[in-house]
Order: C-alpha cells, then structure tokens, then sequence
C-alpha cells in the first residue's frame, strides 16, 4: 500500500546487478481459469487497501469495509468463511490495514483502526491480539514469533515486531538520498510499494514516477529500472465520479478548484500493488485503461521491460500463488458496472 510522507527526486539508474537467463526473458500469457461465481461478482465490498491474499488452506482472504471482517472463499468450490466483526474487542476490528498469511497456517491482520495485530488460527479461532505502538501498511512474514511490517515510527521503515511483546527492531531503513522518489503532483504524497526481490533484496516501486529501486535489508541502492510512459489524465468519467465522492463526503472547501487541479493531475501509472511470479519477473498494474481494461506491464528480474499484458476491467489489486494470479477487479461496463469481482489465471511461458 502506499504511505504518505515523502517527496520525491528521481534516483539515477545504477548498473543491473544480476541478469537471469531463460523463460524470465520472455513475456509469459496469462491463461484465463474458471472461478466459483461467488467470486466472479462479489456482495460485498472490498478494501482495495489492503491487497487480498491466499490463505495457505487456498480460499481468497479480503476485507469486508460493509461488515468490518475478513471473508475467505474458496476459488472453485465457492465455501466461504467470515471472521470478526466491528467493533474493539478480541476478534473485532476498525479497519485491516495488511492481511499475510501467518508461520502457523492462519493469517495476521494488522488493524490500523484499533493499533494492534490480530492473529487468527488454521481454524479460523483468534489466536492472540498484541498491541502495536505503531501504525503498519504492510506485513510480511518472519522468522519465528516476528512480523515484518512496513511503517513505524517515521512511517517507511520495515521492522521486525515481536508477536510476543509487540516490540519493534528496526530492519530496513532508507535514507534520505535513495528512497525519496515518491510524491505526486500538486503535493500528494504517495509513498511506495515493497516487494520482496530475493531473503537480501526488495523492490521499492514508486506508484508515481514509475520507478522501481532494487535496494538491500540495509536500503542500499543496488538497481534502478523504470519505462517511460505518456502521463494520462482522468477521464471526463473518472472526474465527475471524484466530484460525486467528494461532495458525498463533504470534500474540500474549494471543490470547483480542487477538481480543476485534479482533472489536470496524470493519474498514477502503477494502480495496484505489484506481483513477484515463481520466475522473478515483476508484474505492474498501472493506470492506464484502454477499452474497459486494465494494462500490466511485465519486467525480467533484471529490470528489462518485456511487454503488456491487459486485464478486464480497472485492476484494485493482485496476489499470486506459484503460477496462479488472482486479480480484485471492478467491472467498467455491462450490467455488472461498479461490481467487484475476481479473475484467476494461470502464468504461462509464451509460445
């Protein structure tokens, strides 16, 4: 997810420090797979933010915004489970801030509304609550009883938590010379994207610029690689739907002048956040829609663009599974227009 809280200076292109070789040289297909129709259209809505993720008993695991609970469901038999509801006490939540798969089979929600983790058990029982001193908006699992979690006290570190005290050690820390890439225009702050690259290595993607850093644990710069690309607009569409949301929410003061600036402002060109595939290529959901669909743009793990693939429908968030990708889509046209809904496919080599 993105975090606020950063300006931005791009950063030069360091020498690529490895290069593979092989199928990862290649733009894979992805072949449409069936999913259960409780997936293909779902009722109820979804946070894009966080992304969904596959729970290790392999049922699709998002956040219900409506009922304030996880809800898992399974992509070809269609069971459901749900966990939670609103509210403050144990097994209770505000608002999921990171859902990832725990060590033990379960799943480790971060709760932003309440500033805790929530860990819940293979079957689908609270297993603990630890209070966080610390706001997170992304985690990633650990070695032992620890989380990985993007956030902290400055707000874009990654630290380790004990899920046993809550306390945090700081793991990755960028400075200021190599991760301030990320503000957008008319002074909003976008933040960055973390994708873990290798056990040394992660990506930092920046949704603005359209830049991707390869830094290691200690936020050393070790590569840069990027593709340059028209910026894009909002739409006329895409203007008056914000202008409705503004007005629904009681927007800024100035709403004739914010909508001016933002009919003006290019969109964000990296949507959602980006997938690591079993070959180490990256995949990019970005802004640009084409025709009722979504394009993502694929790179090698040595940074090389290797070409567009196009999603139906506006991209909200990805996950992958070894060769499964699954993508939360909203449907752009149709007597399905406004829903969500599920695509899975299966990452093939090219032909």
């Amino acid at each position: 997810m993105p975090l606020n809280g950063w300006s931005m200076v791009l950063v030069a292109a360091a020498a690529v420090a490895s290069v593979r070789t092989g199928s990862s040289q290649s733009l894979p297909r992805l072949e449409p797979v069936d999913v259960t129709p409780a997936l293909q259209e779902l009722d109820f809505t979804v946070d894009r933010y966080p992304p969904f993720v596959v729970h290790p008993s392999g049922c699709l695991s998002m956040f219900d915004t409506n009922e304030s609970q996880l809800v898992c469901i399974h992509p070809v038999s269609g069971a459901t489970v749900r966990f939670g509801r609103a509210g403050s006490g144990p097994g209770e939540f505000g608002s999921a801030h990171a859902i990832a798969p725990s060590r033990s089979g379960g799943l480790l929600v971060f709760d932003g509304g309440r500033s805790r983790f929530t860990l819940i058990a293979p079957n689908w029982k609270l297993e603990k609550v630890v209070p966080s001193t610390a706001l997170f908006v992304a985690i990633y699992p650990s070695d032992g009883d620890s989380v990985l979690a993007l956030g902290g006290a400055r707000g874009w570190d990654l630290v380790t938590v004990s899920l046993s005290s809550g306390a945090t050690t700081t793991r990755f820390a960028p400075g200021a010379a190599d991760t301030t890439i990320l503000s957008g225009p008319f002074g909003i702050n976008g933040g960055f994207w973390l994708v873990r690259r290798s056990p040394t290595e992660w990506y930092v993607v920046s949704p603005w610029h359209y830049r991707v850093l390869v830094e290691d644990n200690r936020g050393n710069l070790r590569s840069s690689f990027g593709r340059d690309v028209v910026p894009e607009l909002p739409s006329e569409r895409e203007v008056s739907a914000a202008r409705r949301l503004m007005e629904k929410g009681n927007g800024p003061a100035n709403l004739d002048g914010f909508m001016k600036r933002y009919a003006k402002t290019p969109k964000t060109t990296i949507a959602a956040t980006p997938v690591r595939d079993p070959d180490g290529r990256l995949w990019l959901a970005t802004g640009r829609i084409r025709q009722d669909s979504t394009e993502v743009d694929v790179f090698d793990a040595a940074g090389k663009f290797l070409g567009t693939r196009r999603i139906p429908g506006e991209v909200h968030a990805m996950t992958a599974s070894g060769p499964e990708l699954y993508v939360l889509v909203e449907y752009l046209a149709g007597p399905r227009e406004g829903a969500q809904g599920v695509l899975r496919y299966r990452i093939r080599q090219a032909r």
